[in-house]
């Protein structure tokens, strides 16, 4: 996810004020202001400066399909985490 990979960004709110949020490392603890910021899509201010982590290319790509039979069978496949992690949905 693209909000994941911002580190930091600079805000300017509906008031004039400019704010900086974040930075060139992650955040260790505290209110995720930045995730606020990056969920609320320009609804809070408009964003002048981000800050972004560049990821490497991977060397390969996989995909992957898994069939359950039921839903409780996903269900019970993810939280024993028989399942790959790279490979989890985010909604479940």
């Amino acid at each position: 996810m693209t909000a994941n990979n911002v580190l930091g960004c600079e805000i300017v709110l509906m008031t004039g004020e400019v704010v900086r949020i974040g930075g060139k490392h992650l955040d260790a603890g505290g209110y995720d202001l930045l995730g606020v910021i990056n969920g609320s899509e320009g609804l809070l201010g408009v964003v002048t400066e981000v800050t972004v982590r560049i990821l490497r290319k991977p060397e390969s790509a996989r995909a992957l399909l898994i069939g359950f039979a039921t839903s409780r069978m996903r269900a019970s496949a993810l939280a024993t985490s028989s399942v790959p992690a790279s490979s989890r949905p985010a909604w479940r």
